[in-house]
C-alpha cells in the first residue's frame, strides 16, 4: 500500500525528508510554507503531512493541516510554548488525527558517525544541546 504525502517545505531539512519520502510513499506536493495556498488546496490529496520549515511557522501550518483532518509530523520543535502544543494536541483528537513531533537529527551525518563508532540506543545515551552557533549545515563536531 502505498500512502499519499505532502512536504511543507523546500529548505535544508526539507530537501532531505524528500529524498526519504520518496523511497516510503507517493509525494503529491512539495512546497514551501510562505504561503498558505501553496498548500491547503492540497492537502484533500494527501493522508500524512510532513512540516520543515522554519519554527516560528511551525504553529500556523500545523494548525491548518490538522483543520483538515490530515495526519501531520512536524519537526521539533511544534510550538513555541505549551498552550499551544496542547491546542494542536487538542485539535488532533477531534478532527481524528495523528500528530507525531520529532527531532529531525537522526538523519544529520554527525549522528551517522556517532553510530558507526559503535554506539547504540539500547546501550549508549546521547544527549544533543544545539546552541545554534552557524548555521544547521556546519559541523557540529566544529
Amino acid at each position: 500500500m502505498t500512502v499519499d504525502v505532502g512536504l511543507i517545505g523546500r529548505g535544508y531539512w526539507g530537501s532531505i525528508l524528500h529524498k526519504k519520502l520518496e523511497t516510503l510513499g507517493n509525494v503529491r506536493f512539495a512546497c514551501s510554507g510562505r504561503d498558505a495556498s501553496d498548500y491547503v488546496n492540497l492537502l484533500h490529496q494527501v493522508s500524512w503531512v510532513f512540516v520543515a520549515t522554519p519554527n516560528i511557522t511551525h504553529y500556523e501550518i500545523v494548525r491548518r493541516c490538522l483543520s483538515q483532518g490530515v495526519n501531520l509530523f512536524c519537526e521539533k520543535p511544534m510550538t513555541a510554548n505549551a498552550e499551544e502544543s496542547r491546542e494542536l494536541h487538542q485539535l488532533a483528537q477531534q478532527r481524528n488525527a495523528r500528530l507525531y513531533v520529532d527531532d529531525v537529527y537522526y538523519f544529520r551525518n554527525e549522528t551517522k558517525q556517532i553510530v558507526a563508532r559503535g554506539l547504540t540506543p539500547s546501550r549508549d545515551s546521547i544527549t544533543f544541546i544545539n546552541r545554534k552557533y552557524g548555521s544547521f549545515k556546519d559541523n557540529i563536531f566544529n
